[in-house]
């Protein structure tokens, strides 16, 4: 059975020719994609062979070698510019997500990024303003106590009015579900326990500088939720 944030990250797929999972490590998505006929062809990457071996086994297991090709390389590299018409990068650092597309920019050409790091989301935003990629939509799952967000993007540009959004996700493109307002809550909480951290602390122009930040950053927040 998928996971909720996997199957939320295979339904942002629709009726594509060739789709990149990047990092697929076990390969759950690519199966999906093509049980689901949201992709007729998905190549499935990975550093480790080791773990494209996982794939590999069940891709044998369902009969699937001829619509999933399994390549062993680092980000974008075992992929062609325009072969693919979608590109999911997901279950990593935002860090290694943005190290990714700016390493492997000249590989983008002109597919659909689907986009879900396990933090420092606001890195991955600013990059995709940075290449020249608009947001669609920005979503939010709930998994074993954990809030995941998720991008879907295309070539074009986009700019940010608001700073929050990079933390929380472009407004016009938010899906304002119940659980993306219990991400906010959740959200705030975490500073609200940054502050009272920083309050047992020595009382210094740093140690103010950051309660102080964190507070504007808090009613940022609470403006979105209103």
């Amino acid at each position: 059975m998928i996971s909720p944030r996997l199957e939320a990250i295979s339904q942002l797929i629709e009726n594509k020719n060739c789709v990149a999972d990047v990092g697929t490590d076990h390969g759950i998505i690519p199966i999906e994609l093509v049980r689901s006929q949201r992709a007729q062809k998905v190549i499935a990457t990975d550093i480790s062979p080791q773990s494209l071996m996982k794939t590999q086994k069940k891709v044998q297991r369902d009969h699937l070698e001829k619509i999933i090709d399994l390549r062993v390389g680092d980000g974008l590299s075992p992929i062609e510019k325009n072969e693919c018409d979608a590109i999911i990068v997901a279950g990593m650092g935002g860090l290694l997500i943005r190290d990714i597309l700016e390493e492997g920019l000249m590989k983008l050409g002109e597919a659909q990024l689907i986009l879900q790091p396990m933090n420092n989301m606001q890195y991955v935003r600013m990059t995709l303003e940075k290449i020249h990629h608009r947001i669609l939509k920005e979503i939010v799952v709930y998994e074993r106590h954990h809030y995941y967000q998720i991008i879907l993007s295309e070539p074009g540009l986009m700019k940010f009015d608001n700073p929050i959004d990079y933390w929380i996700g472009l407004e016009s493109a938010r899906d304002f579900t119940p659980t993306y307002r219990d991400y906010i809550s959740w959200f705030i909480n975490q500073q609200e326990k940054i502050i009272k951290a920083a309050g047992q602390q020595r009382n210094t122009v740093n140690v103010r500088r950051k309660i102080n930040q964190t507070k504007y950053f808090i009613r940022m927040l609470k403006e979105q939720k209103e």
